[in-house]
């Protein structure tokens, strides 16, 4: 209570009690830094996230869960004070020695003429799990469109975007021969080309997958 009243010193009592309820009971972990990291101010949510018991934390500084050099983190305090605000990923050792990625948008504010960190931190390992899943499970689809033995094109809007080498083998040409370029080029007609759109976006709007026989130039003629 008295970090609470120091950090919102001449606000009305109503005033400060609202601010308090808003930050008790908010989803987001939020907490508020010194210059020196030692912590002002930090909700439950924001305490939870650490694994500490409250009555542990606060004789804590942020270098006890942000494992970064202690100039490091004054870099970063600075950084914030001159652009008034920055947002950073963290990974938050908790105190069972486990790691916890987070996000953090830090605020600069000012207390009794000296600059604070009004920070907002949020749990990311979900979201970075899916981005790494994500992330293999378009590397493993790489590795299909590459290693495929058929020649594979994605067009979008009749414009090719990516090519695979057995369709470059096809058409006896390079990657950059095909793409971003219309697939017009590619038929011998404009009405040939025509057709095959007209049928095969038809057919693709039935049923999901068109299928049409049709003929290409390739680049020797």
């Amino acid at each position: 209570l008295y970090t609470q009243h120091l950090i919102f010193r001449g606000m009305m009592s109503d005033t400060l009690s609202v601010l308090t309820e808003v930050f008790a009971q908010s989803n987001d972990a939020i907490v508020i830094l010194d210059d020196k990291g030692s912590f002002l101010y930090a909700n439950k949510s924001f305490i939870a996230l650490t694994g500490y018991a409250e009555e542990d934390f606060f004789s804590l500084s942020i270098l006890d869960i942000d494992p970064i050099p202690k100039e490091q983190w004054q870099e970063r305090f600075q950084v914030m004070v001159e652009n008034k605000s920055l947002t950073a990923e963290i990974v938050l050792r908790r105190k069972d020695g486990s790691t916890l990625p987070i996000e953090v948008t830090a605020n600069a504010a000012e207390v009794d003429g000296k600059a604070v960190a009004v920070g907002v931190a949020r749990d990311i390992k979900k979201r970075k799990a899916a981005i790494d899943a994500l992330r293999e499970r378009e590397q493993r689809l790489a590795s299909i469109f590459a290693a495929a033995p058929v020649g594979i094109g994605l067009v979008i809007n009749r414009k090719i975007t990516k090519v695979n080498e057995r369709l470059c083998d096809m058409l006896c040409c390079e990657p950059d021969y095909l793409l971003d370029k219309n697939a017009r080029f590619l038929y011998p007609s404009q009405e040939e080309y025509e057709w095959v759109g007209k049928e095969k976006y038809a057919q693709i709007a039935r049923k999901g997958t068109g299928t049409v026989e049709t003929q290409w130039v390739r680049k020797d003629g």
